[in-house]
C-alpha cells in the first residue's frame, strides 16, 4: 500500500498543483510541505484535514487506511460552495454556530452532517438542502418541480402538522429523527428521485419552521 508521502505528491500532481502552492493553501511553508512529500515529516492530523480537502480525498485515503480516494458528495459539494462563497472555514462556522472541528470532519468525509446542521449550511451557502446532499443538481428552489412539491405537501402533510402541535421536545426530536432517517432512505430510490428531491427540500423547510417554534416556546 502507498505511504502518506507517496499518496500526498501523487495527489498534488494530479491536481495541477506546485509544492508551493500546496503549502500556501494549507497555511505552511514550503521547506514543512517537502518535508511531508520526501517521508522525512508528518504533518498534525488537523493539517491532513486541509490538505485533504484542498486534494478533494479523504484524511484515510492520504492516511493509507484506505483505498477509496474521492470524497462523498456533502464533501465535495461543502467545499465547493464554501469557495464559492469566499468564506473561510472559521467564517463560515462562525456564522452557521457550529464547531470548527466538526465542521472540518464533514468536509474530509468522516463524519455525516445531522439535519439542523444541513438546514443551517444551506441558508448560509444559498442552496437546497437537497442539492448540499447530493440528491439534485439543482441549487435554488427556482429549479423546483412545483407538481412534485405538491404531492409531497399532501403525503407528508398530517405528519408535520402532529408533530407542530406536540408540547413534548423528546417526542419532537425522535419524529424528526424518523422523517429524516426515512426521507434518506427513500432518496436512494433512483426511480423516483425527482419526487424525493421535492420531498427533500419540503421537510427540511418544515423541521425549520417546528425548530422555530421549539425555541420560541
Amino acid at each position: 500500500m502507498a505511504t502518506f508521502a507517496e499518496r500526498l505528491k501523487e495527489l498534488r500532481k494530479e491536481k495541477g498543483l506546485t509544492q508551493k502552492e500546496l503549502a500556501e493553501r494549507v497555511g505552511t511553508q514550503q521547506g514543512v510541505y517537502t518535508n511531508w512529500e520526501n517521508g522525512k515529516r508528518e504533518p498534525k492530523y488537523d493539517k491532513v484535514g486541509e490538505l485533504a480537502s484542498e486534494l478533494k480525498t479523504t484524511s484515510d485515503y492520504l492516511l493509507g487506511f484506505t483505498d477509496e480516494k474521492r470524497l462523498p458528495i456533502y464533501s465535495l459539494r461543502l467545499i465547493e460552495l464554501r469557495k464559492e462563497k469566499g468564506l473561510s472555514i472559521d467564517e463560515l462556522t462562525k456564522s452557521t454556530k457550529i464547531k470548527p472541528e466538526l465542521y472540518k470532519q464533514w468536509e474530509t468525509g468522516e463524519k455525516f452532517p445531522g439535519f439542523f446542521a444541513i438546514l443551517k449550511l444551506s441558508k448560509n451557502l444559498d442552496v437546497t438542502p437537497s442539492y448540499l446532499m447530493g440528491q439534485t443538481n439543482f441549487k435554488t428552489e427556482n429549479s423546483r418541480i412545483d407538481s412534485d412539491n405538491e404531492v409531497v405537501k399532501r403525503e407528508f402533510f398530517e405528519e408535520i402538522q402532529a408533530i407542530k402541535t406536540s408540547k413534548d421536545e423528546d417526542i419532537v426530536i425522535r419524529k424528526l429523527n424518523n422523517i429524516f432517517g426515512t426521507l434518506m432512505q427513500a432518496a436512494k430510490k433512483v426511480e423516483k428521485r425527482e419526487y424525493y428531491e421535492a420531498a427533500f427540500d419540503f421537510i427540511f423547510t418544515s423541521l425549520d419552521e417546528i425548530n422555530e417554534e421549539l425555541k420560541n416556546n
